[in-house]
This record gives structure tokens, sequence and C-alpha cells, in this order.
């Protein structure tokens, strides 16, 4: 039941995971560049 089930959701879901992985990445960026920013202002 559970494979019926993930068959069906898997084909319109790739483009939406892949959506979701690059806004998590785009996120993820913004805090590294944050991050950094204050390891150079404590550094200073």
């Amino acid at each position: 039941m559970f494979k019926k089930l993930f068959k069906k959701k898997a084909t319109p879901s790739i483009e939406s995971i892949i959506t979701k992985q690059m806004e998590l990445s785009a996120l993820f960026d913004q805090q590294q560049v944050k991050v950094l920013n204050e390891v150079k202002v404590l550094t200073k």
C-alpha cells in the first residue's frame, strides 16, 4: 500500500523537492554569510 502511494506521489513531487532544496540551500548560504560577517567583526 505504501509503495502505491509513493509511486503516485513520486512524479510531481520531484520538482517540489528540488525547489525546496534550492530554497534551503539559499537560506543556508545567507546564514553562512551572516556567520562569516560576525566572525570578521569579532576578529577585528
